[in-house]
Order: C-alpha cells, then structure tokens, then sequence
C-alpha cells in the first residue's frame, strides 16, 4: 500500500472518528460516579441507571412543543453510546418513579447549547401535567444561552442576557409561580459535567458542580417525591444517575445556627457568648482571632481571658467540619460602662467628705 494512500485512510479514520465526538460527545464521566460510589454506603441507594444496557423500561416520556397548553407528541428518547439522549424536533420529557425527597441525587450531563437554552431536571417532582408541564417541584437547571429575565429577580425582563450555569427553581403548587432561588454563573459548563444535589433532613440543600459547592438553600415547601425528570430538546444525554436516600457527599462548610451577632457587656462583667453551628459530617474546630482577650472552647463558647476594658472588639470566629470545610463571622463585642461619667467622682467625693466628717467628730469628742 502506498504511503498516500496509507495517510488517507489515516484522513478518513479522523474524520469518523470526530464525528462520532461530534455527535455523542466526550466519554460520560463515569469514574466520578463510581468514586463516590465506593466512597459512600451502596446500601443508600434507591435506583440507579447506568445505560450501559440500553434498557429504558421503567423510564416513560412524551413530547411538547411551545405553546401553553402544550400540543402533546409521542417523545423521542433512546440510548445512545451508553447514555440517554433526546431526539426529534420537539421538547422531550423523560421521567422515571421515584420517592426521594430527601436523599442525594447524583448525575452525569452532557451540556450542550440547543434552541431553548436549558436542560430541565426536575429531580423532586409531584405532579406533571400535559397543560402545565410540572407541578410542584424542585428544578434543577442548566442555562446555555440567551435566557428571559424576567425569571431572575432584579432584572431587565426585556432585555435578555447570555447566561451560561446553573439554576435552582422551586415553584408553587399551581406551577404556574416559579422562584428563581439560587444561581451559579460559570463559563465551564460545556461537554460532560458531574452534579450532586444533597438535601438533609431539615431543608439543607447543597449543590455540586464536578465535587465542588456551587450553592445551597434551606427549603421544606416540598416534602414528597413522585417522580425524576430529565427533560431538553436533541443534544444533551444524561448518564449515571444515581439517587440515594440520605445525604452521601459532603464539601459543605457548617452552616450558623443562628449566625453570630454583636454582644454588649457591661464594664466588669464576665463575658460569654454561645456560638452554635450545624453540619451532617459533624463539627470539627472552633477557633478566635483574638486570643489575647479571649478563648472559645470545643462547644463554641467564646469567654474572656482577661477582664476588658471599655470599648470594642472585632472578632472573627471560624468552625471547621471534620473534613476540614470552613464557616466564619464577624461581631463586635462592646464593653460599656451604664453608670454615669460624673458619678465617680461624685461617689469618691462623697467617700472623702465622710472620711473628713468622721475624723473632725472624732476629734471634737476628746
């Protein structure tokens, strides 16, 4: 075989091989989900999907277009190099039973701009309904492209803006009110990306990016689970889901309970201040900048070391978790004196002329 012809097999084989690339993507990002697997109880886990097999049985999905209510089509979903992928020219929504509201959700997306802008995961979800898409629901969104403001508080809702991120969205039991809670802004958010999504018995949710924190909230308006939703038109895939019944990832700070604030004392007095914070992993060390003045112990409390003087200090208070992630505030502690500036002296005065009093009756009995 010549050398020519040689080089242009080589040409084709790119050209196929980029292709393939082109069209599905990078490789899923499937040693970050095995990780945390083996990091974390497997006893946890709820369900979990793969697709290695190309098996949707227990997935259901249809298909919608813009207008409200929806036109409702049959959707168009498969498995496509071992991953759930969207077909056809209309929105598709794909959803599997599910009964965890508060758990872990952990997941592999391949990101992708398309003609809406946004990937859907409705990872809480109630109720759905062909005339309203969703009802009650926690939504886990990805945001490509030019976006409508009017969704994000403050802002222009005529004058649209390039966003790319991820967004939070918990909506009222019509799901026709939407609330923009949180949002990451990144411009790293294209090809395959790893999420966590953590929510603890009170409320907590944290939310991963690739092991990362990106944001997290305190929410209970929804307390129950009915189904997972993946839902985008043709591009993105999902992959590795796994969804757990508690909280299996931690790289949150603690969060303050309630967070500190400015303390008084009065002139003379000991001073104690009860700090308290909260994290699932447990709380680690409690540390003070100002260590001349004061100390803080394993609990929290901050005490005096020495008795202060009048006027303020500024501390700053860190707890740590025990995997090292740290919280930290400021306050003030003011020390005061109530008593007037006059009555002092006044006192001492009056100390004195007794004392005179005294010695002059003393001497006037002799």
């Amino acid at each position: 075989m010549s050398t020519r012809k040689m080089k242009l097999i080589a040409i084709i084989c790119s050209i196929v091989f980029m292709s393939s690339v082109f069209l599905m993507g990078e490789t899923p990002l499937k040693t970050t989900t095995l990780d945390l697997i083996e990091q974390h109880n497997p006893a946890a886990v709820v369900f979990s999907y793969d697709f290695d097999d190309g098996n949707l049985s227990d997935w259901s999905w249809f298909a919608i277009d813009d207008g409200i209510p929806y036109n409702v089509y049959p959707g168009n979903v498969s498995v496509v190099n071992g991953s759930m992928m969207m077909g056809g020219e209309h929105w598709n929504i794909a959803y599997v039973n599910s009964s965890v509201a508060y758990g872990s959700w952990n997941f592999d997306v391949f990101v992708v701009d398309q003609d809406e802008h946004e990937i859907v995961i409705p990872f809480i979800l109630i109720e759905y309904t062909t005339d309203v898409y969703l009802k009650q629901a926690y939504i886990f969104q990805i945001v490509t492209g030019y976006y409508p403001n009017f969704l994000i508080p403050g802002t222009d809702p005529d004058q649209p803006r390039l966003h790319a991120g991820v967004v939070v969205l918990a909506d009222s039991p019509t799901g026709r009110s939407i609330t923009w809670t949180a949002q990451y802004d990144t411009d790293d958010i294209w090809g395959w990306k790893n999420f966590i999504i953590t929510r603890e018995n009170n409320g907590q949710f944290y939310f991963y990016m690739n092991g990362s924190l990106v944001f997290g909230f305190k929410d209970n308006q929804h307390t129950t689970c009915n189904y997972f939703c993946f839902s985008t038109r043709v591009g993105p895939a999902l992959d590795n889901l796994f969804v757990y019944d508690e909280p299996i990832f931690d790289a949150a700070p603690p969060e303050w309970s309630p967070a500190p604030t400015n303390q008084v004392v009065e002139l003379g007095q000991d001073f104690r201040y009860d700090l308290n914070a909260t994290d699932f992993s447990g709380l680690g060390t409690w540390t003070v900048n100002d260590t001349v003045n004061f100390a803080i112990d394993s609990n929290g409390v901050i005490t005096n070391e020495v008795n202060l003087v009048v006027g303020t200090y500024g501390l700053n208070v860190s707890v740590s978790d025990t995997g090292g992630f740290t919280r930290s505030a400021t306050f003030k502690v003011i020390v005061e004196s109530t008593v007037p500036g006059a009555l002092p002296y006044i006192i001492l005065s009056g100390g004195a002329f007794l004392i005179v009093l005294v010695i002059v009756i003393i001497k006037n009995r002799r």
